[in-house]
C-alpha cells in the first residue's frame, strides 16, 4: 500500500535514508513541525540489527549504543516504534521529494547523518529552509564534510575543547550544567531554559550552515539518564 508520508531519499546495499513527515507534521513536543530523516538499515529489522550488533553501521561508535548486543543502551530512541515501522514501509514509500523545499529539516531522527555521503545530505539539506543535525563520528574523515550541516555530539568539555578546534560547533550533553562555556549556550528548547522554542523555531544546531559561532549545551535527559548510560565516567 502506498505511503506518501514518506520518501526514500537515497539507499544503498544497507542504508536507506528516508524522510517522513511529508504529509502529516510530527507530534514531537521538542522539536516541532520538522520533517524527520532517519538512517536505517534496510536488510535487518532495526531491533534485529541493534541484538547482533549491526547497527554500527548507522550508529558507529556512539556511546550510547551500549555493549553492541542490545543492552546497556542509552539511546533515546525505542527502535520497535517509529524505526521498524519505517523499516516496514521502505517499499511502500511514495511521498514527494519537493516537499523538502523549504521546510525545517531533522537529520537523524534516528541513526548518524554521517553514514549517509555528503553529497546526498548537501543536495537534500540545502533545499530546506533550515535544518538541524547531529553526529557522534565528527572524529573520523568521512564526516569532516558533514560539519557544514551537523553539530559535534560531545559529552566532555574536552570532547567540546577538541571538535571545535577542528571546525565544528558542538553540541554538549552535561550532568552539571555549571560547566557551561562562555562560548556556549543553553539549550533553548531544553527544560531548563522552559522550553522557549521548538527546535523548529529555533534552528540554531545547524554546524556552519549561517556562520553561527556559539556552541550549545543540555542537560542530560531522557533514555541516557533513566537507563544510568549517561554515567559518571561518560560526563567526565
Amino acid at each position: 500500500m502506498s505511503n506518501t508520508n514518506g520518501s526514500v531519499l537515497w539507499k544503498n546495499e544497507t542504508i536507506s535514508f528516508v524522510a517522513t513527515g511529508l504529509d502529516n507534521a510530527t507530534s514531537n513536543e521538542k522539536t516541532g513541525d520538522m520533517i524527520q530523516t532517519w538512517i536505517i538499515r534496510n536488510d535487518i529489522h532495526p531491533v534485529e540489527a541493534i541484538k547482533q550488533g549491526k547497527d554500527d553501521a548507522i550508529c558507529g561508535d556512539c556511546v550510547f549504543r551500549g555493549d553492541g548486543k542490545g543492552k546497556k543502551r542509552g539511546c533515546y530512541v525505542t527502535t520497535v516504534f517509529a524505526p521498524s515501522n519505517i523499516y516496514k514501509s521502505l517499499d511502500n514509500y511514495s511521498g514527494k521529494k519537493s516537499k523538502i523545499n523549504d521546510s525545517v529539516l531533522r537529520l537523524g531522527a534516528y541513526g548518524d547523518p554521517a553514514f549517509v555521503p555528503y553529497s546526498v545530505i548537501d543536495s537534500v539539506t540545502k533545499r530546506s529552509k533550515k535544518n538541524t543535525g547531529y553526529t557522534h563520528q565528527w572524529r573520523k574523515s568521512f564526516a569532516q564534510d558533514h560539519k557544514q550541516y551537523c553539530m559535534a555530539s560531545v559529552e566532555t568539555l574536552e570532547g567540546k575543547e577538541e571538535a571545535n578546534k577542528m571546525g565544528w560547533r558542538t553540541f554538549r550533553v552535561t550532568s552539571d550544567l555549571n560547566t557551561k562555556t562562555d562560548d556556549e549556550i543553553f539549550c533553548p528548547a531544553s527544560a531548563e531554559m522552559g522550553k522557549k522554542l521548538t527546535c523548529a523555531d529555533c534552528g540554531i544546531c545547524n554546524g556552519n550552515r549561517t556562520g553561527r559561532k556559539k556552541n550549545v549545551v543540555i542537560m542530560a535527559h531522557g533514555s541516557p539518564v533513566s537507563s544510568g548510560r549517561f554515567s559518571k565516567e561518560i560526563a567526565e
